[in-house]
Parts: C-alpha cells; sequence; structure tokens
C-alpha cells in the first residue's frame, strides 16, 4: 500500500528510537546490583526487546490488521516498561535523571504507536484514501 512507502522514514525513525530505548536499558540495568539485575532488569531488557520487535513487525507489514495487532501488542509492552521503571526508580535502582530520561524516550515511542494504530485505523476505514 502507498502509505507504507509514505511513512518508511517515519517508520525508521521509530524503529530507532525503540531500539534506541533497547540500549539504553540494557546500560542502565548493567548497573544494578546482581540480584535485581537478574529480577526487575532482566523483565526490563525482555519488554524493551519484545516492544522493539513488535514495532519493527508492525512497520515492516502490509497488512493492515498485523499492523494493527503488533502496534497493539507493543504498546502492551511498553505498559509493561512503564511500570518497571517506576518500579526501579522506587527502588533507588534507577537515579531520578536516568528515570526521566528513559520515561521520556518511552512516551515518545507510545505517542507515535498512538499515532500509527489511528492512521491505521482511519486508512482501513477509507480504503480510498490509502
Amino acid at each position: 500500500p502507498m502509505y507504507k512507502e509514505d511513512s518508511m522514514h517515519e517508520n525508521d525513525a521509530v524503529i530507532g528510537r525503540t531500539y534506541g530505548l533497547v540500549l539504553r536499558i540494557y546500560d542502565t540495568t548493567a548497573a544494578f546490583p546482581d540480584e535485581e539485575k537478574v529480577l526487575t532488569g532482566a523483565q526490563l531488557r525482555e519488554a524493551s526487546v519484545n516492544a522493539a520487535t513488535q514495532i519493527n513487525d508492525a512497520m515492516t507489514t502490509d497488512d493492515p490488521f498485523e499492523r494493527q495487532e503488533t502496534l497493539r501488542q507493543a504498546g502492551l509492552d511498553c505498559i509493561t516498561i512503564e511500570i518497571l521503571l517506576r518500579l526501579a526508580k522506587d527502588m533507588n535502582l534507577l537515579k531520578d535523571n536516568a528515570y526521566a530520561e528513559l520515561n521520556d524516550l518511552l512516551q515518545t515511542i507510545r505517542d507515535a504507536i498512538d499515532l500509527e494504530r489511528r492512521t491505521v485505523r482511519s486508512r482501513s476505514s477509507n480504503p480510498a484514501e490509502a
């Protein structure tokens, strides 16, 4: 579909931001105490990789229904990341500035997911525009 090609540069930016979040989470959780590296840290790393995988899949498919579902899954992974970041902050595993940086990046990604989901819904309900 035309919309996939038209938004390819935007897709690359979203995929890049998500991969950047994965890298930041890996860097950040490496500094966690050993016990938390395998508990909270592992959950954060897994959720971030899952979100990145889902977003990559969504941004590279031609099927609007598959795109919508994978974006929904990525959104759920982002909620998991948000909760785990808040937990890590409350457990004093993250300093306020690291938490703010990760949370801001996560919110940017969530906003992009929400925008893309609305776009897919709009184009699915108005196929003549696609």
